[in-house]
Order: C-alpha cells, then structure tokens, then sequence
C-alpha cells in the first residue's frame, strides 16, 4: 500500500523533473541512495521514473571527471551498478535473470559512451 501511493504521488509530479531533481543532487550519498532504492525496489514506484533517461547523463558524468566532483563520479558509477545489478538479476529482490533489460541497458550504455 505505501508503495502504490508514494508511487501515485510520483506519478502527479513530472516524473522527469523528479529523474532531473535527483541528478542535480548527485553529490549527496542520502539522494543517491535514495534514488538506487528507488530504482531498485520491485513494485508500481520503479515503474514511475524514466529510467531510460537516467543512463547518458551518469555516463556524462563519469566521462567528464575533470568537471566533476569526486563524489559524483563515486555516486554516477554506484548508480550505473544499481541499474547493472537490477538488469542482470531481473529485479530488485533477485528475480529471474531479465535478458531484456540486461540487452536495454547495455545498448543505452553503449549509446551514451
């Protein structure tokens, strides 16, 4: 139940804004966590944000270290393992092995560098 409604009040946001909102906080370890909690969990509040367009800008990020702080690089790579972890384990509480998501993932990572 706190999952279908924190999922409903994400959902009356913009959710990109909210994607966006969460990238300009990649210095901060407890957004960072909070988001890879997010994307990681099973449930209605994965499926809000568009991860899709979460991939290019932690690859950005990763690419131009000499413009960004240490520990953004830090919280872009543990992010970009999050969402490898959930793609290759099918889910956030090690479901079957999702090929799909596994083959998205790779292409949007492929795309990006």
């Amino acid at each position: 139940r706190n999952q279908e409604h924190t999922a409903e009040t994400l959902r009356l946001q913009d959710p990109a804004s909210i994607l966006n909102g969460f990238l300009r906080w990649l210095e901060m370890r407890c957004c960072v966590e909070l988001l890879a909690l997010l994307i990681c969990t099973d449930g209605p509040v994965q499926r809000v944000l568009p991860l899709e367009d979460l991939v290019a800008p932690l690859v950005d990020v990763l690419r131009s270290r000499s413009k960004s702080s240490p520990s953004a690089c830090e919280h872009a790579a543990f992010l970009l393992d999050a969402l490898l972890t959930r793609a290759l384990l099918g889910g956030g509480s090690g479901g079957t092995p999702s090929c799909s998501s596994s083959e998205v993932l790779l292409q949007q990572l492929t795309s990006a560098g």
